[in-house]
């Protein structure tokens, strides 16, 4: 068989089995979803989880990379990955029982709930009926688990719950139009159950869990490098020194400084036409599965960056660097937070001083904690784009049309593998020396 037909026909076949495993995730990407809407959690299902990912990993070995078109190359880069990051998180002490707010499928239920037609009739009834027991079974693993919670952890979760409760019961008790939401009517009842299926989640994660909870908010600096590696794309090493990453955050923390002695309106947005030669945008790139289950939190960040610190004219002064200061901190946040050199007080503190307190506060704390890297991949994208234009000049630069298209050809996927595809290696490596060699 060719290459790209086996790289194709394995890619499919493991969606086809991985979304088994994780139907909330296939449910946002209109996959349709037969059984459970839940993620598993028994043992017996995250030991097959774990054998699906180590089948994925040999059969993407037994194909020839250099043999792929570029496309295919991308995607088996983002599979591997994805793939060896959520494998060595199974084999690694089960970090996904310690997160009690992993336990709460928010997003699928605030999508489910906002856009009833958004999925096939029925699905938002059947989620609210399967709720409770998921729950039920949450509470189990968190009990077993609780001295290892991070106190944090647990207090964000409980007002995650009881935020939850509450729009569900908003809607239980709403106008007739939201109670007969997903096309039929009877809906308020499940609504109800469910809501009290969080209202008893809640009660436990403050009552029972939050007084026995003393574990650590960090993953440690080695799980920090494997994320920046295979999922942001970035390849440094916190665990073996923090060099470039440190001397990198110097620099943008130096941009930003250099930026705010400048008057507001002094510097206008990036919008010339390029004179950089970039491939033609095909939209049908971003909707392959890896890319559609790919990372982006790097590509999201470092765009908003650019742009926030570009600023617009006649704005308030310092107002275009709100974002860029505030991101930079959490940058750092996640550096030192999963080296080991702060706790979670010690970040309360320095977002204390942006003006940053209480739940608020503590919810961008569990963000770190929970997505080791996202933070800091955002900051260094940034960087990376800066150095992009400097060396390529304003009209072929980041603001460029021409960018932006090159941006959202390939998907929402980590910057580094846009920018290594789309300028091709000799631009990349330079840039990526600029902000990270050393």
């Amino acid at each position: 068989m060719p290459e790209a037909a086996e790289f194709d026909a394995l890619t499919a076949e493991f969606y086809e089995g991985w979304l088994h495993y994780h139907p909330d995730l296939a449910l946002r990407a209109g996959v349709p979803v037969a059984g459970r809407l839940l993620p598993v959690q028994e043992d017996e299902d995250l030991l097959g989880l774990k054998g699906w990912l180590e089948e994925l990993l040999l059969g993407l070995d037994e194909i020839d990379f250099h043999a792929l078109d570029a496309d295919r190359q991308l995607d088996w880069e983002l599979l591997a990955g994805a793939a060896r990051v959520e494998h060595r998180e199974l084999s690694g002490g089960g970090w996904r029982r310690r997160d009690p707010l992993g336990y709460l499928p928010l997003a699928v239920l605030e999508w489910l709930s906002g856009t009833p037609d958004a999925a096939p009739h029925g699905t938002l009834a059947r989620l609210l009926g399967e709720l409770p027991e998921h729950l039920r079974q949450a509470q189990v693993q968190l009990r077993v688990a609780a001295p290892g919670l991070a106190p944090l952890l647990v207090r964000v979760a409980a007002r995650e719950a009881q935020r939850a409760c509450d729009h569900l019961r908003v809607l239980a008790r709403g106008p007739r139009p939201h109670r007969d939401g997903d096309g039929h009517a009877g809906l308020a009842q499940p609504l109800e159950c469910a809501a009290a299926a969080l209202a008893g989640y809640h009660h436990f994660l403050t009552d029972e869990l939050a007084p026995r909870a003393r574990g650590a908010l960090g993953r440690g600096a080695e799980h920090l490098g494997l994320r920046l590696c295979e999922v942001h794309f970035i390849e440094c090493d916190p665990a073996a020194g923090c060099e470039p990453i440190t001397r990198a955050l110097e620099w943008a923390q130096a941009a930003v400084t250099d930026a705010d002695a400048t008057p507001a309106g002094g510097q206008a947005p990036v919008s010339a036409e390029g004179g950089y030669h970039l491939a033609a945008t095909d939209a049908a790139r971003g909707h392959r599965l890896p890319r559609r289950f790919a990372n982006d939190a790097s590509w999201a960040l470092s765009w908003q960056l650019y742009l926030s610190g570009r600023g617009a004219p006649g704005g308030a002064p310092g107002s275009r660097l709100a974002a860029p200061r505030e991101q930079l901190l959490l940058a750092r946040l996640d550096l030192d937070l999963h080296r080991g050199r702060i706790d979670d007080e010690q970040a309360l503190v320095s977002l204390a001083r942006l003006g940053l307190e209480g739940p608020a506060a503590e919810a961008r704390v569990a963000q770190l904690a929970r997505h080791p890297g996202d933070a800091l991949a955002g900051v260094l994208g940034w960087r990376l784009l800066e150095q992009v234009r400097d060396r390529q000049g304003a009209g072929a630069g980041p603001g460029a049309p021409a960018w932006r298209a090159l941006l959202a050809s390939y998907g929402a996927i980590p910057l580094p593998l846009v920018l290594r595809y789309g300028l091709g290696q000799a631009p990349w490596q330079a840039a990526w020396d600029a902000v990270l060699g050393t």
